[in-house]
Order: structure tokens, then sequence, then C-alpha cells
């Protein structure tokens, strides 16, 4: 009878984890268009642009936005940033940002992870919304989706409509975590985009998360990987334990953001990447397959250092140059007069 009920309890634990698996990988599929929830501009002024969902009309997100004000039909930059960016950002390269559009996106997901960050607002979670959690992120991510699909149609339409600040042609750009969203949007569109640019992007999110686990776990436990000794064995064994498992479950839950996923769908659209020499998160495996799918015109550019800082304003205003050199190089930060 003992027996049984631990076959029975192993079982059910088992389905238990099948299922699981089975729920992380389905909201890990990776994304497409038919997904992308609708967005709308609301509101327009010189320097900004409202953004707000369709079907959930609290939602809404901004584009700061800056140019020449005396010109017409001008290419546009749009980049996508985190929610403590703001218009002041524009003041790094001002000589730069006025030569065209440029635009930067604040990511409406950025809402739901400060969210996240919050204990108490998670503290009264029920198993069905641990359960919904990778679909969650999911839902949430898409809506970067649409606000840029929406800020892409929006450019466009106003540019076909006649004389207007925007001549409808766009380079997109997204960097380390944010670089996966323009990708999709240029792989589902490439007729819509005229450029895309990958700034210390990174795909295979299993080994991310497996390498940046363990590289912090020594960190915080202050021993290196070459230490002998039998205690820094099993603290470096269980680190490795730790790392592979929660890069298994959170690798497989956001998957659709491996980037090599899209690429492979531009067409006739330069591709161009940005990295670090130093990156920690760069390495053969979280690099070349995003380099090997991206079709020709492509090129890279290696900067010495690691992974970019944005609270450094130095080393952001070194890559806006830096991008706006290559989509000069591509004719791409041009007005009509």
């Amino acid at each position: 009878m003992f027996r049984r009920l631990i076959i029975i309890l192993g079982l059910l634990l088992f389905l238990l984890i099948a299922a699981a698996a089975w729920n992380i990988r389905q909201a890990g599929k990776p994304m497409n268009a038919d997904e992308i929830p609708q967005w709308k501009l609301i509101q327009e002024t010189q320097d900004s642009i409202l953004l707000q969902s369709v079907a959930e009309p609290d939602r809404k997100t901004e584009a700061f936005l800056a140019g020449p004000s005396d010109r017409f039909g001008c290419d546009t930059l749009i980049m996508l940033a985190g929610a403590e960016t703001g218009p002041d950002f524009f003041q790094l390269s001002p000589e730069i940002v006025e030569k065209a559009n440029t635009i930067l996106l604040i990511q409406p997901f950025q809402n739901f992870a400060k969210y996240l960050e919050k204990p108490e607002d998670i503290n009264g979670w029920s198993i069905f919304d641990w359960w919904n959690l990778p679909h969650r992120f999911r839902k949430e991510y898409l809506q970067n989706l649409g606000a840029m699909q929406a800020l892409i149609d929006y450019i466009q339409s106003k540019a076909s409509a006649g004389r207007s600040r925007f001549s409808g042609r766009i380079v997109l750009a997204g960097g380390s975590a944010g670089a996966p969203v323009p990708a999709m949007i240029t792989g589902f569109y490439p007729e819509k985009v005229s450029g895309l640019m990958i700034i210390f992007g990174f795909t295979n999110i299993k080994a991310v998360i497996n390498n940046e686990i363990y590289r912090q776990g020594l960190i915080r436990l202050k021993i290196t990987d070459s230490e002998e000794g039998l205690q820094f064995s099993i603290q470096r064994g269980f680190l490795k334990f730790l790392s592979t498992v929660f890069s298994v479950i959170l690798g497989n839950m956001l998957k659709y953001g491996d980037i090599e996923l899209y690429l492979s769908d531009i067409k006739n659209t330069p591709v161009h990447f940005i990295n670090g020499d130093h990156d920690h998160l760069i390495s053969d495996e979280t690099y070349l397959p995003m380099w090997e799918a991206a079709p020709e015109p492509k090129s890279e550019t290696w900067l010495k250092g690691g992974h970019i800082d944005p609270s450094n304003p130095k080393e952001v205003k070194r890559i806006i140059n830096l991008m706006d050199q290559w989509a000069e190089s591509k004719n791409l930060r041009l007005c009509q007069n």
C-alpha cells in the first residue's frame, strides 16, 4: 500500500512537472505578427508623441522626438529606451539628433517590470497567477511591439500624405535586452524598415542566464572559478546547479527573445551590430547565431570594453555617435531640404 502511494505521488509529481514544462514552452514560442496588439497615437507635440493601447486604454507610453524644426522629409531613427530614460537623453549629442528625426520610445513593458520589483504587489498571488506568469510576460512584451508598430505606421502615413517632417524612411535600434523588439518588427515588416541596429544585443537567453547567475554567484560568495578546496568545490557545484535550473526555466520562458529567430526573415534591409570586446554577456554561443542568421548587407563594430552602461553619459554618447555614423553611411540621416 505504501509503495503504491509513493508510485502515485511520484506519477502526480511527474505530471505536474511535465505540465509546467509544457506551459513554459508554450509561453516561449516565437512571436508572430498576428499576435501584436493594436496601439494608436492619441497626442503629438513638437517634441513628444503619446501612444495608447486600443484594447486597454489605460496602457500608454511616450515617445520623445527631436529633429530640425525648419526642415521637412527627414529620415527617422527610432531607439527603444527604458522607463528611466527621458528627453534629457537628446542633450548628450544635440548636434547629431538635430541632423534628422530621432525618436526615443519608452518600452511599455518597463511598467510591468517595475511592478514585479515590489514584493508587496505579488505577495497575494494565487497559484493561478504564478502559473500564468510566463504568458503574462509574453503579453506584456508584445506591448512593446504594438507601440513600435503604431509609431512606424504613423510616421509613414504622415510621410505619404504630403509635406511632412518625416520622409518615411526609418532606422530601428535596440540595445541589450531591448534589442529583440526592433529585430522582431524588422523581421515581420522588412519593407517598412530601412535599417536595423542591434546594440550590445545577445541571443540564446538560456546560456546568458546560466552564465550570468554563475558569474554573479561567484562575486557574491567572493570566490573564483579556479580556487581549490572542498568548500569552494561545493559552493561552485551549488551555483552551477542553481544556474542550470533557473536558466532552463527562464530560458524556455523567454525563448521568443532569441533574436536570430527573426533576422532570417529580413530582406534588403541592412543590419549593423555594435558590441563590446569584453562584454560578459557576449560569447560565440550568444552572438554568432545572430550574426549568421542576419542576411546581407550586414556589418559589425567591436568596441573596447564591456557591456554598455546606460548611466555613463560618455559611453552613451559614444554609442549615439557610432549609430549616427552608420546611418549616415547608408544615407539614412537625410532631409529633403
